[in-house]
């Protein structure tokens, strides 16, 4: 088995040195002849949202609907656009220098550690060359856009380590290969050839891994037997040196691949990057204008906390927060949620969530494509205001590398109170989840659960298996069927729905 470009079969890791990113192969840019508009995406979500209520989803409507989502998927992944800067913009290339002024793509800088280091003012802008990677974070600025140049890929921002910068030798159990390196941090995910294949993460002892990329991390969190928690990384894997085998193995950390610091952070562009392997893109609280348009971003979470829960995937922002909008955005392979306002602790605590939206978006293999919740129950004290998620198309729910399928949902918001005021879910496309389409709460200040205190549901499309128990709220299920319909509609849940039967999937 032989994957990667060096063809030999030694386990010395000599294809090792200083700039492993150089071996990376060049990725050919198969951007389609055509491209959808925005018009004509939401056209054709409108057309799915005109069908009869109750409707068999056959063939032809089923491939419609799968090529709607992978049109959406080439928008938003070959989006060349450029967008407007008032100040200066600041230029970055693989193949620049930090010593340069960074002021043309001729003079780019060259690192991340440059542009986190510099003193930007509002206004100004730092321009990464397409094709190019980066590993690291970026540590946001207020008033800064961070956005591409050129021609080809979105240039990717990957906060892991690079699995190829140590050596991967046998240990004295079979198909079990260690990393010469510890890490002190708990790794997420492993992924081999940028998404080929991906490790699934296992527990408690060395002898749970018993097949291909079945892995383990010895830190404290792990309650690992027998390895005295040393920080290494175990991996199941029956083939070569995996250094010899695979062209590139990522391994993540718990850490934001942007760091929007904690208040005060405000007018802040994110636009055509790809976000890759944190712990999530961005996770923020008390900020204000955050933009996020026409952004990929891969293979989010998986990571442990200090009492071994694993955590992670997607972002959005906790305790608050005065406009954060995702447009045009493209969530791939997140362990838990792909866009969320949440915040969980004291009715004492003021948490506003203003103007939060996400529009004409893709959610694959996500947990929670959308999950918030807000466990204040005062209205005046605590409120999602203004939240806006709608043309989105949310698939593949529950598939995908995390450990919380039986749990998953395409909106999920637990059993919290939730309070809201002008809260909208309108013409979403929810396709074939693995168990559930909405798992959703409301409580009024009372703290009893309500059903009228539920964001407004409008005229979304629900696509899954008929009569499976496929939409919960305040934890009474409703099956997918007309007696279910009926009850949502006795309740007022949502208006203009369209239930689209389909076979297992």
């Amino acid at each position: 088995m032989n994957l990667g470009a060096n063809n030999s079969n030694s386990n010395s890791n000599t294809n090792n040195n200083t700039n492993n990113e150089s071996q990376r192969p060049s990725i050919e840019y198969n951007k389609p002849k055509t491209l959808i508009s925005e018009k004509d995406y939401i056209k054709r979500v409108e057309e799915l949202c005109a069908y009869n209520t109750f409707s068999i989803a056959d063939d032809a409507y089923l491939k419609k609907v799968d090529k709607l989502g992978d049109d959406l998927r080439d928008m938003i992944i070959y989006n060349e656009d450029t967008i407007e800067v008032k100040g200066t913009k600041y230029y970055v290339s693989n193949k620049g220098n930090d010593k340069n002024d960074g002021l043309s793509p001729e003079t780019a800088w060259a690192t991340l550690s440059k542009i986190n280091s510099y003193g930007f003012k509002e206004g100004d802008a730092v321009l990464f060359e397409r094709g190019g990677f980066w590993r690291g974070s970026i540590n946001a600025r207020s008033g800064v856009t961070y956005s591409a140049y050129g021609k080809g890929h979105k240039p990717k921002i990957s906060l892991s380590i690079d699995g190829l910068s140590g050596e991967w030798k046998k240990t004295d159990k079979k198909n079990i290969w260690v990393f010469s390196s510890p890490i002190s941090k708990s790794v997420g995910l492993i992924l081999f050839n940028d998404g080929e294949k991906h490790g699934e993460k296992k527990r408690e002892s060395i002898d749970n891994l018993k097949q291909n990329f079945d892995f383990l991390h010895a830190v404290p969190t792990s309650g690992v037997t027998g390895t005295n928690s040393n920080g290494c990384v175990y991996l199941y894997y029956d083939g070569n040196n995996p250094a010899d085998d695979f062209w590139s193995i990522e391994l993540s950390i718990p850490k934001s691949v942007v760091t929007i610091a904690k208040g005060g952070i405000h007018d802040v562009t994110l636009h055509n990057l790809e976000l890759r392997l944190g712990q999530d893109y961005f996770f923020c609280s008390g900020t204000k204008n955050i933009v996020v348009k026409c952004c990929a971003m891969y293979w989010m979470g998986g990571q442990e906390n200090k009492n071994g829960l694993r955590y992670g995937g997607g972002g959005g922002c906790w305790f608050g927060c005065d406009t954060m909008v995702f447009e045009h955005c493209y969530f791939y392979q997140h362990f838990d949620a792909g866009v969320t306002p949440q915040y969980n602790m004291t009715d004492a605590e003021p948490c506003f969530f203003k103007n939060f939206k996400a529009t004409s978006c893709l959610f694959d293999y996500c947990e929670y494509p959308f999950e918030y919740f807000l466990s204040q129950k005062t209205n005046d004290n605590a409120k999602y205001i203004d939240a806006y998620f709608a043309y989105n198309f949310v698939r593949h729910t529950g598939y995908g590398f995390g450990d919380k399928a039986d749990k998953s949902a395409c909106v999920k918001s637990w059993a919290h109170p939730n309070p809201q005021e002008n809260f909208v879910i309108e013409k979403n496309i929810f396709d074939r989840p693995y168990v559930r389409l909405l798992d959703m709460g409301a409580k009024n200040p009372n703290g009893e659960p309500d059903f009228n205190c539920f964001p407004k549901m409008n005229n979304n499309v629900y696509i899954t298996v008929k009569n499976e128990p496929a939409i919960r709220l305040n934890r009474k299920s409703f099956e997918f069927n007309e007696d279910g319909y009926k009850q949502l509609e006795d309740l007022g849940f949502e208006e203009n729905a369209v239930y689209m039967f389909c076979e297992k999937y």
